[in-house]
């Protein structure tokens, strides 16, 4: 998410209001064309074209005459959490031109308003991470966990005989909220399988990455901590070996403190947000631009791989 400079002049006549589908088309050539040389309009439409959203709009636009001059982006979604309905609201895109950013703020108060609303932004930039945390938003832990590949051979005493079960079984074997992420996620480049062991499973949403030099795997969600760690190895396996991917990650916040073999820490974080009165292991990117125009949230691939080959 881009961040606006701050200004003491506010222009007159200018409006906020609030971006519906139809203004894709006016919006994308105003703000995101030229964001990122490796998505088009067709990327960015995932995140225009939200069929579960449970709000009439998809964030802000400020408006000075007939002119677009500054916008918020927002995804929403409904999720279930500990048993419980939650509404989330993602942040995204926050753009002002230079001389209309003394009215950036005015986009971001009908956000801060959403009281009942878990808020995310995993891709702020640094000034914008700055002044959420003095508008009340809290450091979210981005820590990643890297999950190393080794030998396929290589295994644990600990590990569950587990079944690796994708395609049209998956369906029939997911609970309704389960069913629920896994179509609301159709249009998008995710992947998904889920691990079973009797009569319980573990479901598994990822990303296959491709913004660096080395590709890898990201898990944006998994259902059940206890059943990954101990079905870890035939689950990094599957994530690793169809895609040509060199390694997986996983935020740490989602692991609970599960312990993996094969595995270290990212030291440096990506800055993200939150604010929401579920604890930060409910946190999950799905439902995200991470997911939408996969993005990456590892700060420097380069740098941990070479690391983890000389320690």
């Amino acid at each position: 998410m881009h961040t606006p400079d701050t200004a003491e002049t506010k222009p007159e006549m200018t409006t906020v209001e609030k971006i519906t589908p139809s203004m894709f088309p006016d919006v994308f050539d105003a703000f995101l064309r030229d964001d990122d040389p490796a998505l088009g309009a067709n990327d960015w439409k995932h995140l225009f074209n939200n069929q579960s959203n449970p709000e009439d709009h998809l964030g802000y636009v400020l408006v000075d005459g007939s002119r677009l001059v500054g916008m918020i982006g927002t995804f929403f979604s409904t999720r279930i959490k500990n048993g419980e309905t939650t509404r989330f609201c993602n942040l995204h895109s926050w753009k002002v031109n230079p001389e209309h950013r003394g009215m950036s703020l005015a986009l971001l108060r009908p956000v801060l308003r959403l009281q009942d609303y878990t808020l995310t932004d995993f891709t702020p930039s640094e000034q914008v991470y700055h002044l959420g945390r003095r508008l009340g938003l809290q450091k979210l832990n981005a820590t990643l966990r890297i999950l190393w590949p080794v030998p396929t051979h290589f295994g644990s005493s600990r590990s569950t005989p587990a079944t690796i079960v994708d395609g049209p079984e998956l369906e029939g074997l997911l609970s309704a909220d389960h069913l629920a992420i896994l179509r609301d996620h159709d249009a998008t480049n995710v992947h998904h399988f889920a691990v079973r062991a009797g009569d319980d499973y573990c479901f598994i949403v990822y990303s296959c990455v491709h913004r660096h030099w080395m590709p890898y795997a990201h898990i944006h969600y998994l259902s059940n901590i206890d059943l990954f760690g101990n079905a870890y190895w035939a689950i990094r396996n599957r994530l690793i070996s169809p895609h040509g991917c060199r390694f997986a990650t996983v935020d740490d916040r989602l692991l609970e403190g599960e312990k993996l073999p094969a595995s270290s820490r990212c030291p440096v974080q990506s800055r993200q947000l939150f604010r929401s009165c579920l604890p930060e292991s409910a946190v999950d990117s799905l439902y995200s631009e991470l997911v939408h125009l996969n993005l990456t949230s590892f700060p420097s691939i380069r740098h941990q791989f070479q690391r983890h080959l000389v320690s």
